[in-house]
């Protein structure tokens, strides 16, 4: 018969040992699933990545999957001998440029206000800002006022519009102006301010002297949601623009895919459209390598940042 010190000492071994087969059992789990879920992502890019540089015939037959097959770069040099391409380029720069400029400048002016608790129309301007990241106007009432300030055809159509968030999915420029009062209310610690006001520090040496080096991490978020929305946008381009020249990257790869699939191919013979078609499917590939470039760099020089800024300031302060 065992004594109550050996029965608790054969407990505590089982319960170790079941202890550690869960551990063990939960981390290999873990990293199936990670590992699948990472191969769903990458799977998609290396089909990309291996279509733009095939041979346009076995795109077109669908021979490549991750690996290329019949080793070309002539949809890069194709994409490159383009001026419309360069253009767009240029064009896309400038607008995430003047957007990173203004759209910034409107945020940080309105979010520092909100997170002093003794500023009195705070509530007020909470509510309002609360309902223009439920509720629009919606494109006709847009493109009306648009239209009545003379700005179609214009730069400012694509920026102005986008600088309150007109065609933001995440929220617009509340959800922005959100997370950067909360980050400013949860982690900047008021003490700061007492001691720059006893220092004769007034709101604006404040902002730019403590509160924005404080909050790099969630500038940094605000700066690639902010660059990667204006980026993609091509539909704005399509409603305000009427002059090619002025036309951003995304609008210029709409209009070269529409060109190869439905342009003056479909009126040649059956074997310059088919040859037509086949550029048309690698082009595709090499317009989405080339168009998501930049987005690409600029991630990993933000990445460190990411996390930490987007999840402290989606705290409620």
């Amino acid at each position: 018969m065992l004594s109550d010190s050996q029965v608790k000492k054969k407990d505590y071994g089982f319960r170790y040992r079941l202890t550690r087969v869960a551990d063990i059992s939960y981390i290999f789990l873990t990293r199936v699933f990670v590992l699948f879920f990472c191969l769903i992502i990458i799977f998609p890019l290396l089909h990309v990545l291996a279509s733009s540089i095939s041979d346009p015939r076995a795109i077109a037959k669908g021979q490549v999957h991750i690996w290329p097959v019949g080793l070309s770069t002539i949809g890069y040099s194709k994409v490159f001998e383009m001026s419309s391409i360069w253009r767009g380029y240029a064009n896309s720069f400038k607008y995430v440029f003047m957007e990173l400029s203004i759209s910034m400048f409107l945020i940080i002016c309105a979010a520092y206000p909100l997170s002093r608790r003794e500023f009195k129309g705070r509530k007020a301007i909470t509510v309002l800002l609360t309902i223009s990241m439920l509720f629009n106007g919606g494109i006709i009432p847009l493109y009306m006022v648009v239209q009545r300030l003379g700005m179609l055809n214009t730069s400012w159509a694509l920026i102005l519009p986008y600088a309150w968030g007109a065609f933001s999915t995440t929220g617009g420029a509340g959800f922005n102006i959100f997370m950067l009062r909360n980050y400013i209310s949860g982690n900047i610690a008021e003490e700061l301010y007492e001691a720059g006001k006893m220092d004769g520090c007034t709101h604006w040496r404040y902002l730019f002297w403590v509160i924005l080096p404080l909050s790099k991490p969630i500038l940094a978020v605000l700066v690639l949601l902010i660059s990667v929305g204006q980026w993609n946008a091509y539909f704005p381009a399509l409603m305000f623009l009427s002059d090619n020249k002025k036309s951003p990257l995304q609008l210029v790869l709409v209009n070269l895919l529409v060109y190869y699939n439905y342009g003056e191919a479909a009126l040649q013979d059956p074997l310059q459209y088919a040859s037509k078609k086949e550029m048309s499917y690698l082009l595709q590939y090499s317009l989405i390598i080339v168009s998501s470039l930049p987005m690409l760099i600029l991630y990993p020089l933000i990445q460190k940042h990411f996390v930490k800024g987007i999840m402290i300031g989606a705290i409620k302060g």
